[in-house]
């Protein structure tokens, strides 16, 4: 399974939440940051 989080933070803790929660879903897990990278390639996330 493909997953996207996708995220925003000011301080840092939400990149953080992010990381943690990555490390324990199952299948291939991206992490972005949405106001560094705006765009999403949505054909590589399972829908």
């Amino acid at each position: 399974m493909n997953t996207l989080i996708a995220y925003s933070t000011r301080y840092g803790t939400s990149e953080k939440v992010a990381h943690l929660l990555a490390e324990r879903l199952p299948g291939n897990v991206h992490v972005q940051n949405v106001v560094e990278q705006p765009e999403v390639e949505w054909a590589t996330i399972d829908m």
